[in-house]
């Protein structure tokens, strides 16, 4: 995501939107007007480029033949809207039960609430026909949530007679200025995941004092949101600063662990694992929520008020100001995968250099580092369950359960190197500094980079300022960047559970997924990003199985980018080519077919065709001669413009989902039928089935990002961030 929305343009407005991603503004991948949908039992395949490198990719770092410069952690995190909401109570106190989970919906086109239907009425009136709804404007969920607590009055949104007056196709200046935020129109635009009170809490709360800052010097006002890497923090969604930039972290989070991987896993793993709020309470000094009291105490200064709970960060003295130690938070769930990290080679967006431990892989024709995550059986319950047994024991009304539960992925990537291991803290911050100059050539027998070199006795200036003896060279070292986090997150998603299936599909079934990474454009163009491609690409299978095809683009891509199509717009479908012939785009048809099709050919013509109208869509002899080349025309459903919306016939779309099932043995080779105009972009892939009884999942959704490190977009994800301050820290408050 990388704090994107629906600017049409390659770079995206805001980088404080969500999160603080510390990354270039060219990543990311546009908004979708669907969230996608996973189910328990089942395998995410979750990729990402780690742009700075990470480590060797061995366990043995005195190889000669192996060097290692860099030190880095990836972690990978899921977050749900109960994780989240059960910190959606404390100093502001209406929050909780408005609190709704979002990454932002964009009003980026005509149709889309009620003010722009009234504008546009051909949408209600002529739902079939009405085209109002291709002309995309966007630029309309790319700002930042408003703080309900401080900047809006009466503390919610509020209807505006003004804003809800205003035609978005002809400007969105005032909707996106000061006169909207606080408008109700405007609320459901804003990205909204951790709650308010959650960066409240963060703000009041002193910052940890053991902690690593070298010669930075974190601003003592705004609590825990100022750090060695963002000294004066800026104010990024309603995230927590410090939270973001040290894992394992010392209160509880709304983060459950996935994975991790470290250059350093023989010294690192144990204590991760062992740290993790998957299996361990961690604690917060708070308040009751009934303590109407205390809450409007600390509200009324949430920054260093020591009669706010929140401003104590240990339980010695938490508990001397009278407030509660109060350890919650492990969510029942397995210890976190901890391994040795892909090896990768600097700014060369993240490609595998598979050497080490690494170049063992399984998938050693991996281009980037990646992780198949199964989605646990019982997950869905699990996370309601641990969220209510914490909401029941402090007395807030429980989350109502379902079979589908909405989630986000994080992944932060912290790239170091050995002047600052993982293992310094507030002793250390004297042992490097910002821009030292330092003489080269001469033995100094001490490192003091602030101070002049210590000179033997029996020397003299002369021979010191002798060019044959000495130089001065000053370091370019940045100590905010040394040992520094990145992070991306994906689009919101949803979990279900088997129950929730589709009628047709078996809930025993072995399902196995076929999504879509990249987006549009071409390779200047989607730079930090990567272009189309299916994921998994070569997939075994077994007759029987069925294949969830999904994937889910964007109306909001740069319209100049290169494409077929309407301008600006992802498209994705699955047009099967003759057998034998894969370097062909060369469709099926009667009279070319000369294998087995694996699927029936009511489900190829579906996968092809994408879920199109006919009813608003040319016919074939239209499309095969008038409007052959008509690109741009919603009606030219040969170029795959005219998706819509189930169940809303003026709205286009750029999501697809479709299950298929395995009838037949053989193999299948197919293409997109609008990406491979150039002989070097070819989005194609192949299905192989054999007999037998099969044992897999579903697998290969994958994440978008480049962090410094990007996930990588076959979820339509978009992950780019750089690097993170990890470590095992001191305790100090």
């Amino acid at each position: 995501m990388n704090d994107r929305c629906d600017e049409t343009s390659n770079d995206r407005n805001n980088d404080n939107r969500l999160y603080n991603s510390n990354d270039n503004a060219a990543g990311g991948y546009a908004w979708c007007d669907q969230e996608m949908v996973f189910y328990e039992g089942t395998s995410i395949h979750i990729e990402w480029m780690s742009q700075h490198s990470c480590g060797n990719g061995a366990s043995n770092k005195d190889d000669p033949t192996n060097p290692e410069s860099t030190i880095c952690q990836e972690i990978l995190q899921l977050g749900c809207e109960p994780t989240f909401k059960m910190f959606a109570w404390g100093a502001f106190q209406p929050e909780y039960d408005n609190y709704q989970f979002t990454h932002g919906e964009s009003l980026g086109r005509p149709c889309t609430d009620a003010q722009s239907l009234l504008q546009n009425p051909s949408c209600t009136s002529d739902p079939t026909n009405s085209q109002a709804a291709f002309n995309v404007y966007g630029n309309t969920c790319t700002q930042t949530r408003p703080l309900l607590s401080s900047e809006c009055p009466g503390g919610t949104f509020n209807d505006s007679a003004t804003c809800d007056a205003l035609n978005l196709a002809t400007s969105t200046s005032t909707f996106n200025s000061a006169t909207c935020q606080c408008s109700t129109r405007k609320a459901v635009t804003y990205g909204y995941m951790e709650p308010e009170n959650w960066y409240l809490q963060c703000q009041a709360r002193a910052r940890n004092g053991g902690l690593f800052t070298a010669d930075q010097n974190p601003n003592p006002n705004n609590g825990a949101q100022n750090t060695r890497q963002e000294p004066n923090s800026a104010r990024y969604g309603y995230e927590c600063t410090e939270e973001r930039d040290y894992y394992p972290y010392f209160h509880p989070t709304p983060w459950i662990d996935l994975a991790i991987f470290t250059s350093q896993a023989n010294a690192n793993c144990s204590y991760y694992m062992s740290q993790s709020q998957n299996t361990n309470n961690k604690c917060l000094c708070t308040a009751a929520p009934s303590d109407n009291g205390t809450w409007t105490t600390c509200m009324s200064d949430i920054t260093q008020n020591t009669l706010c709970p929140w401003y104590y960060n240990n339980q010695r003295d938490c508990e001397v100001a009278g407030f509660d130690w109060s350890c919650f938070g492990a969510w029942n769930w397995a210890e976190p995968t901890c391994q040795t990290a892909f090896a990768s080679t600097d700014n060369r967006l993240g490609n595998l250099n598979l050497r080490g431990d690494t170049a063992d892989s399984a998938q050693t024709n991996a281009n980037l580092a990646y992780y198949d995550w199964n989605i646990p059986n019982g997950a869905v319950s699990t996370i309601y369950t641990s969220v209510n047994n914490y909401l029941n024991s402090v007395g807030l009304a429980p989350i109502t359960t379902s079979d589908t539960v909405r989630c986000t992925i994080r992944l932060r990537y912290n790239i170091s190197n050995y002047d600052v291991p993982w293992d310094f803290d507030y002793t250390d911050n004297s042992r490097i500094y910002t821009n030292p100059v330092q003489q080269y050539g001469w033995a100094i027998p001490s490192y003091v980079p602030t101070a002049a070199p210590t000179v033997p006795s029996n020397t003299t200036t002369e021979s010191i300022d002798n060019p044959a003896n000495s130089v001065p060279v000053r370091m370019a070292i940045n100590t905010a960047q040394y040992g520094r986090v990145f992070q991306d997150r994906t689009y919101v998603f949803q979990i279900k559970q088997r129950s929730a299936l589709p009628t047709q599909v078996p809930t025993s079934a072995t399902i196995w997924n076929i999504n879509v990474r990249g987006k549009r454009g071409n390779i200047a163009q989607v730079r930090n990003c990567v272009e189309y491609d299916y994921v998994p690409n070569v997939l075994s299978a077994t007759v029987g199985d069925w294949v969830l095809f999904q994937w889910c683009g964007s109306d909001y891509n740069d319209p100049n980018n290169s494409g077929e199509g309407r301008d600006g717009t992802d498209r994705n479908n699955v047009v099967a080519v003759i057998s034998g012939d894969y370097g062909r785009n060369l469709p099926l048809n009667a009279t070319n077919t000369n294998n087995t099709l694996l699927f029936s050919t009511t489900d190829l013509l579906a996968l092809a065709w994408i879920g199109q109208n006919p009813n608003q869509c040319y016919n074939t002899q239209q499309s095969l001669t008038t409007y052959k080349a008509s690109n741009e025309d919603p009606m030219s459903c040969h170029f795959l413009n005219g998706p819509r919306i189930p169940g809303v016939p003026y709205m286009p779309t750029a999501y697809f989902y479709y299950f298929a099932q395995i009838i037949n043995g053989g193999t299948i080779n197919f293409m997109n039928s609008r990406n491979n105009n150039f002989s070097n972009r070819s989005q194609k892939a192949t299905i192989s089935a054999s007999g037998g009884v099969s044992v897999a999942v579903i697998v290969s959704a994958t994440v978008c990002s480049v962090v410094g490190v990007a996930l990588i977009a076959g979820l339509a994800w978009g992950f780019y961030t750089k690097k993170l301050a990890f470590g095992k820290f001191s305790s100090r408050v």
